[in-house]
């Protein structure tokens, strides 16, 4: 398991549990002791834990911190640099849907240096807001249940109230990737997956925008098969291999310089 992953699941159990012991971490992660003292002292240094008499302190709120505005700096330059690349693709007058991923919000970014007139379709807390002051772009948020770990609604008023929008690209992240199977997720039943779904369904076109450093992750739920993504970004530290697993299967791959 890599150190980042480690981070994410270390203060997540710190926030469940506030008298979790080091021993306890190191059993369930099954990783050494020594491990998990050098991946808190990683988390002191970014500023999001403070070892105190006793145990461990969160000092900030550790599911905005980590799973949204820690996840934002987490790669950010391949993930600007996959922006980058991605607005290259978007066409004066069209409709676009972007999930709540932090890439998303870096081409939320990238669109808004843009003149042209762009409607968005999104089920981000964040996007609306930043895209506020933009003249020619239209946001519509999807709505419903806010999960705070993801900055993100269920997108159940939209979903359920059977609406006839169209999106004519949908650009969206995922927590891992696997070549032979597609995107891939972690289990959560607060994590909706639903609006993905659904933006999936009303695109013309889908376009999986992932940093090289998802392709070492992996996941409990296949979201999307491989079948359905036709076209992928990612940044020019993907592995050979994987890059000629994926060209090999079809997939417009599209790296974006560093």
């Amino acid at each position: 398991m890599f150190q980042e992953d480690r981070k994410e699941i270390i203060l997540d159990l710190i926030g469940k549990n506030k008298n979790i012991t080091i021993n306890e971490i190191s059993e369930i992660l099954k990783i050494s002791i020594p491990t998990v003292y050098r991946d808190l002292s990683v988390l002191e240094k970014e500023n999001l834990i403070k070892k105190v008499y006793g145990g461990i302190k969160i000092v900030k709120d550790v599911n905005i911190e980590l799973n949204f505005y820690k996840r934002l700096n987490n790669n950010k330059e391949k993930k600007v640099a996959i922006a980058r690349e991605a607005v290259k693709l978007i066409n004066e007058n069209e409709t676009l849907a972007l999930d709540e991923s932090s890439t998303s919000y870096y081409l939320a970014e990238e669109i808004k240096k843009t003149d042209k007139k762009i409607t968005i379709i999104t089920n981000s807390v964040l996007l609306p807001q930043l895209l506020l002051s933009s003249k020619n772009i239209i946001v519509i948020s999807i709505g419903g249940i806010v999960y705070k770990d993801i900055a993100g609604f269920d997108g159940s008023i939209f979903i359920n109230s059977s609406t006839n929008l169209i999106a004519d690209k949908f650009f969206f992240s995922s927590g891992g990737f696997d070549e032979n199977i597609g995107t891939v997720e972690i289990y959560d039943p607060e994590n909706s997956v639903k609006a993905k779904e659904w933006f999936m369904d009303i695109s013309k076109e889908a376009i999986c925008s992932v940093d090289s450093s998802k392709f070492d992750r992996r996941g409990t739920i296949n979201l999307f098969d491989i079948k359905k993504i036709k076209k992928i970004i990612t940044d020019e530290h993907i592995d050979r291999k994987i890059a000629e697993v994926l060209r090999s299967k079809g997939i417009d791959l599209i790296i974006a310089k560093l």
